[in-house]
């Protein structure tokens, strides 16, 4: 599919970035020539290792590992600058493709493919590969490894290409994406947003995130679009611009960009961007105030959400269109998926119970969960995908998500939400700019408390703390206040602790709760919390 992409549209430009404008006849150039090394040295299903901070070179380097029957290990490009011996043994890879400001990083011999791509030859098939590369001369020579992978791990026939998440561990994960997957999601949005060749795609998050590979990059790819791909660390407070400068007509978003874009528009006066037909949202929790922002920035455009995970590419599209979308509803499953709601014994659950999220189908990843696992009395057949996620299915088939499973607490025998709790801290007001609640252990109780984080807007803080008025924290009371059981301590932070992908790092989260020198603030108003606050988190 990808060679016919690139045959069929081989005079449009369908890759670009501020330094580079690449059509299909010129992209299958490029590719030639990691598809010929590659040939070399590793077989059919070896792994390869891709890591770039451009990411139109590395958007092309996963389609030319694609096209030569590799599998693309996609790595993150800060990752690899920070653990670099780690992700040289943790990819598992045969082969190392990067570009030259990481040559330093590899003792061995490489070829650099017109300034944009370096290959760094390793093993192949468990063995020392007798034939290095220089200046693109194959010659008799013994490669040093490098630290690289000695053994080979072989994905799972069907493997697209793998992903690393980390979810709220920090410690990283493989997803081995299915290449049926890649296929049957990008097939359904292509139609779903009407892509086609006049389709203007700017692509603002890295091109290791699943969201701009899956749900962005192939649909538009595949159906002769062209992606803009920009380095977001670099024009994080020029989105807004960026947007303006490229006409877009089909946008991809998470929460935190909607916001940074909107202060930015805002702050320089900027017009909205009216070239924009379609906007997807999604990154975690979607607030009524990221759609607010969403309309502004794009007045013209139908806004979507949708459910989806690394492991589960995407399970659900819905826009703005339903009545149900202010809501926790997240649409219907796509046609070639199938969902059931489950309780922990692996009992399905009818429609209006809240239980875990199982998925099936081709968009989830190879190497799943099996029921069977979980209770013997199920067939090793029926095997889904556990999401961890809590759910419900309305009469009419609309999902609902209400956060992950380990955020559902009982406090003195009731069930709370701690999405419900989050959903409403994040409407109080917008100065608060990312909500967690969390059931932490107190040993000195023997029993678990609720804590409410927040990250609170900079412009708040001053002089190493927040300075919030009685107002914000009268409204902050009132909407916690109306759930009727709700967390008695809350936490201001200046930056939520993240994961290195990105993700919130819930392990961090727990052990601020614990720290003894969180400064408690002195209420200015009479309600019943109590507040602390952490200017840095360590």
């Amino acid at each position: 599919m990808i060679q016919g992409t690139l045959d069929c549209f081989s005079d449009r430009i369908l890759i670009q970035d501020d330094l580079v404008c690449w059509t299909g006849s010129d992209i299958n150039e490029k590719i030639s020539e990691i598809i010929n090394v590659l040939n070399k040295l590793t077989m059919q299903g070896d792994r390869v290792a891709i890591c770039f901070c451009n990411s139109a070179v590395q958007a092309v380097s996963i389609l030319g590992v694609l096209v030569s029957g590799r599998i693309p290990v996609i790595l993150n490009y800060s990752d690899v600058v920070d653990k670099s011996q780690y992700w040289l043994k943790g990819s598992k890879a045969n082969v190392f493709i990067f570009g030259e400001d990481l040559v330093s990083f590899a003792n061995t011999q490489t070829l650099i493919l017109n300034r944009e791509a370096v290959i760094v030859p390793s093993f192949s098939q468990g063995k020392n590969v007798t034939e290095s590369v220089s200046n693109g001369i194959f010659s008799k020579s013994l490669v040093p490894s490098s630290g690289l992978a000695q053994i080979v791990f072989h994905p799972p026939q069907g493997t697209a290409f793998i992903l690393y998440t980390s979810g709220s561990t920090g410690e990283p994960k493989e997803v081995l994406v299915p290449e049926i997957g890649v296929i049957e999601t990008s097939k359904y949005l292509m139609e779903y947003f009407s892509l086609n060749a006049e389709t203007m795609a700017p692509i603002v998050l890295s091109a290791c995130h699943s969201m701009a590979l899956n749900t962005q990059f192939f649909p538009t790819f595949f159906a002769g679009g062209r992606s803009y791909f920009s380095n977001l660390r670099l024009i994080i407070n020029k989105v807004s611009r960026f947007f303006l400068q490229q006409s877009p007509t089909f946008v991809a978003l998470i929460g935190e960009v909607v916001r940074t874009c909107w202060e930015e528009k805002n702050r320089r006066c900027l017009p909205p961007c009216e070239s924009v037909e379609h906007v997807q949202l999604a990154g975690g929790l979607i607030s009524p105030r990221h759609l607010e922002m969403t309309r502004e920035l794009f007045p013209k455009a139908q806004i979507h959400k949708g459910y989806g995970l690394t492991v589960a590419i995407r399970v659900t599209m819905t826009s703005s269109l339903d009545p149900l979308f202010m809501t926790n509803s997240v649409g219907k499953v796509l046609p070639f998926l199938k969902a059931e709601i489950r309780d922990e014994e692996g009992n399905v659950l009818p429609a209006g119970q809240m239980g875990e999220l199982y998925v099936k189908g081709p968009s989830v990843m190879v190497g799943y969960r099996r029921l069977s696992e979980i209770s013997p009395r199920l067939s090793p057949r029926d095997t889904f995908l556990a999401t961890g996620d809590l759910a419900e299915f309305d009469s009419f088939g609309n999902l609902y998500i209400f956060g992950r499973t380990d955020s559902l607490f009982k406090v003195n025998g009731q069930r709370v939400s701690g999405f419900e709790i989050e959903k409403a801290a994040l409407s109080s007001d917008e100065c608060i700019r990312f909500a967690k609640c969390l059931a932490v252990d107190d040993k000195n109780r023997g029993r678990s408390r609720m804590v409410l984080f927040l990250e609170i807007d900079k412009k708040f803080w001053r002089d190493g703390g927040v300075q919030l008025s009685s107002e914000i924290e009268t409204q902050l009371w009132m909407h916690l206040k109306a759930l009727r059981i709700y967390p008695k301590e809350v936490v201001f932070l200046r930056h939520m602790p993240l994961t290195s992908n990105g993700k919130l790092n819930i392990k961090k989260l727990h052990e601020i709760s614990h720290l003894r020198e969180m400064e408690a603030m002195t209420n200015r108003t009479p309600i019943n919390l109590t507040l602390f606050q952490i200017s840095e988190v360590l």
